[in-house]
């Protein structure tokens, strides 16, 4: 059953919390969708609320809902940081997801720059339990760069493609084009997508499972020019091997970064279900 809400605190957050059925065995973990980009709550092609209605069958609670200024949701407060606003959503969702359920443990699911997000959030909230993060964070590895550009550049057409294709652009660019500005990109503009330091992402991934923090990363065919084999994190970051009970990481090249193909979202929530499961029996 779905239940429209509004909360924060100016009451301007807007969101839908899906109840379990009756028949289901209520689970200990909830689970929160956030906004892909400036996508609405529903997610790409009705995604957030095919998987909440179908997790509700299995007993979990979930709460899906629009950031401050996205979809139905208004400004909720006066701050111009985009991140601690997210911050802050994210923490009164689940203030209210507990006030309303009695739940004390959560589960984050975000794509995109809600994987982003998803991330921020669960560094900062030790409720968050685990999270879904698809297409999020990567980081290359010595394997990718082979895999990457070894293709190219045994293929001499190709080079001479991509330099003439380089040159051209530049050429035009200084004919055409304004001078650019030396301004550096806001980390904190919603419009803006800056890859966080790979040391700090480290360093905030070992604190997350170190407190027991289940992570789940899933990667489409799409995002195939930033990770490209199941096992790149694990080689770009070595560390995280001994976290292999805690960290999982699929790569679907068959699928696209939105799921709009039906069989992909229903391959999708079999797996974000099965991983769901596991969890809750730790």
């Amino acid at each position: 059953m779905d239940q429209a809400i509004t909360f924060g605190k100016k009451n301007s957050l807007v969101g839908v919390l899906t109840i379990p059925d009756q028949s289901a065995s209520l689970k200990e973990i909830g689970v929160i969708y956030l906004n892909a980009g400036l996508l609405h709550r529903v997610g790409p092609y009705r995604m957030n609320v095919e998987l909440a209605n179908l997790l509700a069958k299995k007993g979990y609670n979930s709460l899906r809902f629009d950031s401050s200024s996205i979809g139905d949701s208004g400004t909720e407060n006066n701050k111009t940081d985009y991140i601690q606003t997210v911050i802050q959503d994210i923490k009164d969702a689940i203030d209210l997801m507990a006030s309303r359920t009695g739940l004390n443990k959560f589960v984050i699911f975000g794509l995109c720059t809600g994987a982003d997000n998803a991330h921020r959030a669960m560094v900062h909230d030790k409720r968050i339990v685990g999270g879904i993060f698809l297409d999020g964070y990567s980081y290359p590895s010595f394997k990718f760069m082979a895999k990457r550009y070894l293709p190219i550049l045994l293929n001499p057409s190709r080079v001479a493609r991509a330099i003439l294709s380089r040159a051209k652009n530049s050429f035009l660019h200084k004919i055409f084009c304004a001078p650019t500005s030396t301004a550096k990109v806001e980390a904190n503009d919603m419009f803006s997508w800056q890859l966080p330091n790979k040391k700090e992402t480290e360093n905030e991934l070992k604190m997350l499972l170190s407190r027991g923090a289940e992570l789940f990363y899933i990667f489409s065919g799409t995002a195939l020019n930033s990770y490209n084999y199941e096992n790149q994190y694990f080689d770009s970051m070595p560390f995280l091997n001994q976290f292999r009970h805690q960290f999982k990481v699929i790569l679907n090249k068959n699928t696209d970064h939105t799921y709009r193909l039906y069989h992909d979202r229903l391959w999708l929530f079999s797996e974000v279900l099965k991983w769901l499961d596991s969890v809750g029996k730790k």
